[in-house]
């Protein structure tokens, strides 16, 4: 036995609230949710079935729109547990949001562009 056990309901309780609704990252997610929303023209609910686990809400359609909206809760999570333990109030921002957000979707292109 290699000594590693299944996480536990409340280990799983405990990442996806850190993910989605501590206090501190709150605020990060409704944000990016109404950016996402705003910018895809759509009303996307906020909600960890969407925020953390990426499904497609019902109301967002296009391969485009899709991506978009993947793209943005992949930046926010990987912005949460890259600087989770350091819980600099500056990186839970829109703005150093955005940067991430941009960085995935140049490699999106990026990465399409070589497929092709």
């Amino acid at each position: 036995m290699s000594g590693s056990r299944p996480a536990s309901k409340t280990s799983k309780s405990i990442l996806r609230g850190a993910l989605c609704w501590h206090e501190s990252v709150k605020t990060l997610w409704l944000d990016v949710i109404s950016f996402l929303s705003e910018s895809l023209d759509v009303n996307i609910p906020v909600g960890p079935n969407i925020c953390l686990l990426g499904l497609k809400p019902e109301n967002v359609v296009g391969r485009a729109a899709v991506q978009s909206g993947t793209l943005g809760c992949l930046a926010t999570k990987r912005l949460i547990l890259l600087n989770w333990k350091e819980r600099k109030t500056d990186w839970f921002r829109k703005e150093t949001w955005l940067r991430g957000y941009k960085d995935l979707m140049c490699m999106e292109r990026v990465a399409s562009m070589l497929e092709n």
